[in-house]
């Protein structure tokens, strides 16, 4: 398993100690509270179609500051965005020499620097000079909202979720359209699928 590679990868680098792996969101935040890493490498691809941006968010509400190195298989501009956003120290594309990139990014860590991916830092020039970029269009919230009428669900369910009515919520979604010159909600949903604001497997799963 992929998983068990990391650990492998992990176990040939001298000083490393207390070494955990999960697959599950909520232990992976349990771990973090209870033995405060000084390290978190993180597949953004979880089990139970779990946020990986959201465990990042969950670990660090409780107090926990461990250096985060993500993995992913999608290099969209929604999880550049993202990743860009979340701070994280390493960003590095699963199978795409993962075991070389990884100890050079744990080595560039220990030294107190950032690992720099070609994908991200040309994601970053790329929308420099793209001033109709969806990030630059879209705040925080917007795009929340966006991944979740991506998933499928309704103005209840997203209100639900974002703890407002769901006629707050319709008109956040009707704000967001517009913002994106989209027509109707089939529209929005494409776009979000489109651009990585939402996978089919969430859909599947949700």
């Amino acid at each position: 398993m992929f998983r068990e590679l990391l650990v492998q990868v992990c176990e040939q680098i001298g000083e490393v100690r207390d070494i955990a792996a999960t697959g599950r969101a909520d232990t992976a935040i349990r771990l973090c509270r209870e033995r405060d890493p000084d390290l978190l490498i993180l597949d953004l691809q979880l089990e139970e179609a779990a946020d990986g941006f959201e465990v990042i968010e969950a670990i660090r509400e409780q107090g926990s500051a461990p250096k985060i190195v993500v993995l992913t298989a999608f290099t969209d501009d929604y999880t550049l965005t993202r990743a860009h956003r979340a701070r994280v120290d390493a960003f590095l594309q699963k199978e795409v020499h993962t075991h070389h990139d990884l100890l050079a990014a744990i080595g560039a860590i220990r030294l107190g620097r950032r690992y720099r991916n070609t994908v991200l830092e040309e994601f970053h020039q790329r929308k420099r000079e793209d001033p109709f970029a969806p990030s630059k269009i879209l705040g925080e919230r917007d795009e929340r909202i966006l991944r979740l009428y991506g998933l499928g669900l309704s103005d209840h369910d997203v209100g639900e979720r974002l703890g407002v009515s769901a006629r707050t919520a319709c008109n956040n979604r009707l704000r967001v359209m517009g913002l994106l010159q989209l027509p109707d909600f089939k529209s929005l949903v494409l776009y979000a699928l489109r651009n990585g604001y939402a996978r089919v497997k969430q859909r599947l799963s949700r």
